[in-house]
């Protein structure tokens, strides 16, 4: 009996010393939090573009700091690479999103990462690339629909191509300052910025 009832003390001892073990692992190793997307940028659904533009011109109120922070820039019409490139000067291009046709086949405006531009090379590179990214995208999307039908389905654009102008929209990163500039430049319909302190993976983007 007298045995019994040490094993039983001993397991006792042994399960105490696990818990506080674990608890003290998880206090120097706590586990990160994910990341809630709740902002967002471009239009709400069914917002009129009028209203849009309002908004997004109050985003870059000058009396804000001058931290970094994410931005979409929209153009009036779609536009190819070398024109974004030339739009966005100044800031850090980092996603494109592209003109997906609005047919059902494919999925909406779809949205490519750009590549970091190399050392000493231009913008138009990584855009160009991106571009090509995405229409290949566009083709796995369109499943069985050949290469002719898919760019009929892309309205007021040239073939697909790394040169077509296809893309609606442009995720930047810069100072309020920069993305006013941006903001006034022949073509550009909007510039829509976040707070400083929202970070790259924790937003929506949608161009229209």
């Amino acid at each position: 009996m007298r045995q019994r009832a040490t094993n039983i003390l001993l397991v006792v001892a042994v399960l105490a010393v696990a818990l506080a073990g674990a608890a003290v692992v998880g206090a120097l190793n706590p586990v990160p939090p994910l990341p809630v997307a709740t902002d967002a940028l471009g239009p709400a659904a069914g917002e009129p573009l009028d209203e849009y533009r309002q908004r997004a011109a109050a985003t870059l109120d000058p009396a804000g700091d001058e931290q970094p922070r994410w931005a979409l820039v929209l153009p009036e019409q779609p536009v190819d690479a070398a024109t974004a490139a030339a739009v966005v000067a100044g800031t850090r291009a980092s996603r494109l999103v592209l003109d997906g046709g609005g047919n059902g086949a494919l999925a909406s405006d779809p949205a490519v990462s750009l590549p970091a531009p190399a050392p000493g090379s231009d913008d138009g590179a990584a855009f160009r690339e991106g571009v090509a990214r995405g229409i290949s995208l566009l083709r796995e999307q369109g499943g069985d629909l050949d290469a002719q039908m898919l760019d009929a389905q892309l309205p007021d654009s040239q073939p697909l191509g790394p040169g077509c102008a296809c893309i609606i929209g442009v995720v930047v990163h810069a100072p309020l300052g920069a993305l006013g500039g941006v903001a006034g430049r022949p073509g550009v319909a909007s510039v829509e910025a976040l707070p400083a302190d929202s970070r790259w993976g924790a937003f929506a983007v949608r161009a229209r």
